[in-house]
């Protein structure tokens, strides 16, 4: 497993999706976020690259970039 070798794992696949859907339900980034956990241990990391729904000023909609309203 990946913690066997590295301190820290970066995933950045969660800049594509949030971790919940907007009725509250987890979404199949949590439920991979939360199986990566049971290997994990006490001193190992995360960094995780922040959801462009949140974070982008701008968002691809189509053939179109529009301004993100959040």
């Amino acid at each position: 497993m990946y913690f066997e070798h590295f301190l820290l794992l970066e995933i950045d696949y969660t800049f594509c999706r949030l971790l919940l859907e907007k009725d509250g339900q987890p979404t199949q980034n949590f439920h991979v976020l939360k199986s990566y956990c049971q290997y994990m241990k006490k001193e190992d990391l995360f960094l995780l690259k922040g959801p462009q729904n949140v974070i982008a000023r701008k968002l691809r909609r189509g053939s179109a970039i529009v301004y993100n309203e959040r």
